[in-house]
């Protein structure tokens, strides 16, 4: 599990909580509630959404040198934005209603 949150960077130089390891501790922590019931593709699969959101935030709020990952996914949104719109919209509606969800049951259990 700690691989999967994490990714297989500890014990690396390159250990700092960027964006994309602070969004999977959260996933890991408040969407499946510290225990993937649920296999570990959703879980990848919540990532890779989240990093194209990134992306297309990044274009926007940074600029800079892309790698050959980062320009394939925003090749792959551009044009698509409409659509891209949707699927963002949904994955933050789930994200955001699940984490309200789990919160409310920790916090009736906690009472």
């Amino acid at each position: 599990m700690q691989e999967l949150v994490f990714e297989s960077t500890l014990g690396t130089r390159n250990e700092g909580w960027f964006a994309n390891r602070k969004f999977r501790a959260v996933l890991l922590f408040y969407y499946f509630d510290g225990a993937l019931l649920r296999n570990a593709y959703t879980f990848s699969t919540i990532c890779r959404i989240f990093d194209e959101i990134y992306q297309i935030r990044n274009l926007n709020h940074r600029g800079g040198k892309i790698n050959k990952v980062q320009q394939s996914i925003i090749e792959r949104i551009r044009g698509n934005e409409a659509k891209y719109y949707f699927k963002f919209y949904g994955f933050l509606q789930d994200f955001v209603g699940t984490i309200e969800e789990t919160l409310q049951k920790n916090l009736r259990l906690s009472q």
